[in-house]
């Protein structure tokens, strides 16, 4: 009699086990779906850079204002130099932030080669 009421017990645990495991396996291929979505590729960056370079071609200057603004977060225009900060940023779920970097051009230069064209 014992035995039967362990074996019962046993039984009933092992229910609750297995419903729990069926929960969690069902939650954790929701969330490998959803990483699977949310994965940006190299393709997928550059399709997006490219419609940002498009957009700054642009008649309309509020588009090409809001691409600049997208991109750069600073200017410091010096005696010789201007220098551009600008952050470039892909949103995924790993988060990290935006890829930042500075740009400097010597002002004669630019204006020889803005003056060839």
């Amino acid at each position: 009699m014992t035995y039967g009421l362990f074996i019962r017990a046993l039984t009933d645990k092992l229910k609750t086990l297995e419903n729990k495991k069926a929960t969690l396996e069902s939650l954790y291929q929701e969330w490998h779906i959803k990483q699977q979505e949310q994965i940006i590729s190299l393709e997928k960056i550059m399709e997006i850079l490219n419609s940002y370079k498009q957009a700054l071609h642009s008649d309309n200057p509020l588009v090409v204002k809001q691409v600049i603004e997208q991109f750069v977060k600073k200017v410091i225009i010096k005696t010789d130099t201007i220098e551009v900060n600008l952050a470039v940023s892909v949103h995924t779920t790993g988060g990290g932030g935006a890829y930042r970097f500075k740009s400097t051009a010597n002002k004669k230069v630019l204006k020889e080669f803005y003056s060839s064209q």
